[in-house]
């Protein structure tokens, strides 16, 4: 049985440019073939324990399962980043706040080790695709789960591990108890309130909840940091803050800005769909 063959016995709809793209990123992880090499091939004859693995996956799929979960990793800025259901998987939106930071580290003098934290990392892709990037910086990546940490050096084995350190920790916590002073800080946080309507079935289904859903309507870590930021920031230099927020908490985010960052400047900016989605302080 061909490639083509198969998917015509699973009803793939080949005007569905989504699906045939999705069933082909499928048949490519069992073939262990990239996708662009599979693309124009589905006259390739599969074995039987090729079809039985194929189909194992696609009925995975059928119920929701994310790709990125079934093939046990996704993209990210260019990084190719190992995921599973212990962390989230990373968005295109979170890209822009990785490139944003490698933007102000490229500006800065390049003699002088940059610190980086990357703040409820999860898979390690904002610290991995940064480290990726950027020389002569050392990253500092902090998780609560340890589950979620144990991906994260995975995604980090590619480095020195003198360019590195994993700490498992609450937030900032683990940045203050040892007195860390970073000239680049970049957070991710869970931001979703309880009982959000407008997450999607398979994010809910499938996704760590730790990792999506706070306390305080969404707002518990932005109140956290507010009160901390500053704890862990080397402030006599050029230094560089950005924070991911909800689509729909811009007003909240910027009535806590305006209360406890009247000495800094700070701005906000724009996703790749136009809604409010960083937070940006210097």
């Amino acid at each position: 049985m061909t490639i083509n063959n198969l998917a015509k016995k699973l009803k793939i709809n080949f005007n569905d440019q989504i699906t045939c793209k999705d069933f082909n990123a499928i048949a490519s992880y069992c073939l262990k073939k990239t996708e662009k090499q599979l693309k124009s091939n589905w006259d390739y004859n599969l074995t039987r324990r090729e079809v039985k693995k194929i189909n194992k996956f696609w009925k995975q799929y059928l119920l929701n399962k994310p790709l990125a979960y079934i093939r046990g990793s996704t993209f990210f800025n260019n990084c190719e980043i190992k995921v599973n259901k212990n962390v989230l998987i990373p968005r295109n939106e979170t890209e822009l706040m990785v490139q944003r930071a490698i933007g102000f580290a490229k500006s800065q003098d390049l003699k002088k080790t940059l610190k980086f934290g990357d703040i409820c990392s999860g898979s390690g892709a904002v610290g991995v695709s940064f480290l990726t990037e950027v020389d002569n910086c050392e990253v500092f990546a902090t998780d609560i789960c340890r589950k979620a940490l144990k991906v994260a050096k995975i995604n980090y084995n590619k480095f020195p591990k003198t360019s590195y350190q994993i700490l498992g920790g609450n937030f900032l916590q683990p940045l203050i108890n040892r007195d860390l002073k970073l000239n680049i800080l970049a957070i991710n946080p869970p931001y979703i309130k309880f009982g959000d309507k407008n997450i999607g079935e398979s994010t809910y289904q499938f996704e760590p909840h730790k990792a999506l859903f706070a306390k305080s309507n969404g707002l518990y870590f932005y109140y956290e940091f507010f009160e901390n930021w500053e704890k862990v920031i080397d402030l006599e230099n050029d230094f560089f803050v950005i924070l991911e927020f909800g689509f729909d908490q811009k007003n909240a985010i910027e009535k806590l800005a305006m209360l406890h960052l009247r000495n800094y400047k700070f701005s906000f900016e724009k996703d790749y769909s136009d809604n409010w989605r960083f937070l940006v302080i210097q």
